[in-house]
This record gives C-alpha cells, sequence and structure tokens, in this order.
C-alpha cells in the first residue's frame, strides 16, 4: 500500500488524540500510525526486520517492546524517537503496578 506522508505526533497528549477510545499503550500507539500511514503489518515488520507475528504480538499488547526497539520503531515511521519511548516506558511501569507518567526531552 502507499505509504502517506503524515506529520508526526509531536507529544504523548497529540498521540492520544489520534487513538480510538483513548487508551495509549505502546501497541495501540503502533497499530494507530500504522494504519494511518496505510502500512500492513508485514510492510512494518519487513521496514524493522522481525516476523509480522512479532508486529501483532506488540499491537496486542503480548510482546513488551525496550526503550532501544521503540525507538527503532520510531525511525522506521520516520518519526524522533521521543514519544514512542515515552510510551514504552510508561507501559513497563504500568506492568508492574505503577501508574507514573514520565516525560522525556529530546
Amino acid at each position: 500500500m502507499a505509504k502517506k506522508n503524515l506529520t508526526p505526533p509531536k507529544s504523548v497528549s497529540s498521540l492520544k488524540k489520534l487513538i480510538p477510545g483513548g487508551v495509549l499503550t505502546f501497541g495501540t500507539a503502533i497499530q494507530t500510525l500504522r494504519t494511518r500511514e496505510k502500512i500492513s503489518q508485514a510492510e512494518f515488520a519487513r521496514k524493522i526486520g522481525v516476523p509480522r507475528q512479532y508486529i501483532c504480538d506488540v499491537e496486542k499488547g503480548r510482546n513488551p517492546v525496550s526503550v532501544a526497539q521503540a525507538a527503532r520503531f520510531a525511525e522506521a515511521f520516520g518519526h524522533k524517537p521521543t514519544v514512542l519511548v515515552q510510551v514504552a516506558i510508561e507501559d513497563e511501569l504500568r506492568a508492574v503496578g505503577l501508574n507514573l507518567q514520565v516525560r522525556i526531552r529530546g
């Protein structure tokens, strides 16, 4: 599919506005950005060198990502890593029962 040239979200709050239902996780962020740019899971997986199932598992919240992987996802979208790294860190905090927010400056 053809990729749209869309402006990347500049903050977590602007990314939240794109999420249906407003629940922001790393998986929903990736799924939203990917579908917004009309990129299939398979195409995105090829772009970052992982199996398509890995992208599916990330989007469904079955596979957490590291900070390094979050930055790699952002790069694949042509975005700065700030927003996706922040979301990945907040996911990791929630996974251990800490409902904290972080702010990353880049």
